[in-house]
């Protein structure tokens, strides 16, 4: 599992014609620094909302106190909603990334997770 602190939100990009979506973080201490992005590659289910949301706002420079990305063994069957129709019953191994449960509540199941942040943040990821 892997944890990332404390961050901001910059833009989401959905990439590949829909098969991959990518998140844009900026720091909270650095006014706004670009951190760099989470790439979530193949995407099986996503979900982004907005408790707070006011008219007209959007998910861009909201707070997100944690990301936690998790390794599945098996996305058939450690989360039940997803059917894949025309899959055999093999296991398919993924990721699960979730935003916590805050205002704003994200949670991505892919097959790949691609951690492209600058080198002077690298330390915000927390491997456990």
């Amino acid at each position: 599992m892997k944890k990332i602190e404390d961050v901001g939100l910059g833009d989401i990009k959905i990439l590949e014609y829909g098969n991959d979506i990518s998140f844009e973080l900026t720091s909270v201490y650095n006014n706004g620094e670009i951190i760099g992005e989470i790439i979530c590659k193949n995407v099986k289910y996503i979900s982004i909302k907005n408790d707070d949301f006011d008219a007209g706002d959007g998910f861009q420079g909201s707070y997100i106190p944690i990301i936690i990305v998790q390794n599945l063994d098996n996305i058939l069957t450690d989360e039940q909603f997803i059917y894949f129709s025309n899959h055999s019953t093999d296991k398919i191994k993924g990721y699960m990334m979730t935003f916590g449960k805050f205002s704003i509540q994200c949670k991505v199941i892919c097959l790949d997770i691609i951690f492209n942040i600058s080198e002077k943040f690298k330390d915000i990821i927390i491997d456990e």
